[in-house]
């Protein structure tokens, strides 16, 4: 016959048990958390990319704040490029006729705005919708976020109702299930928009009244004129002093300004005039320029932004890394109140461009 346990191997019968549940449970959270984990991160990741597929590497998402200034160019007719102003809830759509003709980058010469994919597209198929982007910000002298091509013919031609009934629309409830699923829009639209990106523009222009969306054609507006192009002949193009004040009335970015950091723009490359172009921009859109000169740094290759550690991640710092893509250089500073907090270095990476 079996001898039963007495009392005090009950409780360490017991303890053991207790011991081993916790340790069961243990396991579940760790197993449940690191699940968690997993999916949020795939959920996130899921987000950060892009609404179309095979999109450039340099065009990889806006990846907006949702704070400030959005800066997105379609390839519509005409050609509209939309700055949505979170703070002031407004958008500014900006519309220029395919024809006007502008000296594009990269060493395109003179061309129609409205060929600029087509002409991207000649080498490899794949440089048309960064080509646009970079020849839209060159035109416009401000740093372009984004672009959207569309392909949907109800929405190819636009004009100023269409535009101010295409924000009601895109704002409202129904377009939310839409952006989820993006399978609809994935045939309709091509974008380097993300998804948080597209969520935080639906939210944000729930709140713009119609009064509130701005038409600004610019060749009615004085902002366009009658050049001679070097075959000869004569087309419309940007005035550009006229373009340079309009821009920093409609990019002007208040956060930039706010920082007010001093920032010198030096040229590392034997190309004149580069710096003045990129000073331009920085202007335009609230940086103080201060100083515009050569580098002792000659020949480089690639741009960049030096600042000191507690510069380094300031919003003007980043802002305009991304928006000229150059890397940005830790360096020490020596204490000169009269030196820039900010040195963007002008590399041959930026010649083409600018």
């Amino acid at each position: 016959m079996a001898k039963k346990p007495n009392s005090w191997q009950k409780v360490g019968i017991q303890a053991k048990f207790r011991r081993f549940l916790v340790f069961v449970g243990v396991i579940l959270l760790i197993l449940f958390i690191l699940n968690t984990f997993l999916h949020v991160f795939t959920i996130g990741q899921f987000f950060k990319k892009p609404l179309s597929k095979d999109v450039s590497s340099e065009m990889q998402g806006a990846n907006w704040n949702g704070k400030t200034k959005l800066v997105i160019v379609f390839d519509t007719n005409p050609l509209t490029v939309a700055v949505f102003d979170p703070k002031n809830k407004r958008v500014d759509a900006i519309i220029i006729d395919r024809e006007t003709r502008s000296d594009m980058p990269y060493s395109y010469g003179w061309n129609r705005l409205g060929a600029v994919r087509d002409l991207g597209n000649l080498d490899n198929g794949t440089k048309g919708n960064s080509l646009l982007v970079d020849t839209m910000a060159k035109f416009l002298q401000t740093p372009v976020d984004g672009f959207v091509i569309v392909h949907d013919d109800a929405w190819q031609s636009l004009d100023a109702q269409k535009i101010t009934d295409g924000v009601r629309s895109f704002s409202s409830v129904k377009t939310f299930p839409k952006i989820i699923s993006s399978k609809d829009w994935q045939s309709r639209f091509e974008t380097n928009l993300t998804k948080f990106d597209v969520l935080r523009l639906w939210w944000g222009l729930r709140g713009v009244r119609s009064d509130k969306v701005i038409i600004t054609d610019l060749s009615r507006e004085g902002l366009l004129t009658d050049i001679l192009l070097p075959d000869g002949s004569h087309g419309f193009g940007p005035e550009e002093v006229s373009i340079a004040a309009f821009s920093k009335k409609v990019f002007f970015d208040d956060l930039i300004s706010q920082e007010k950091l001093n920032i010198e723009v030096l040229n590392g490359t034997d190309t004149p005039g580069i710096a003045s172009n990129v000073a331009r921009l920085v202007e335009n859109v609230g940086g103080n320029v201060v100083r515009v000169a050569n580098s002792e740094v000659e020949n480089k290759d690639l741009c960049a932004i030096r600042a000191s550690k507690a510069n380094t991640s300031k919003y003007t710092t980043l802002r305009l890394a991304k928006a000229l893509r150059c890397d940005i250089e830790e360096v020490q500073t020596g204490g000169d109140e009269s030196q820039a907090d900010l040195t963007i270095l002008v590399g041959r990476d930026l010649i083409g461009r600018f």
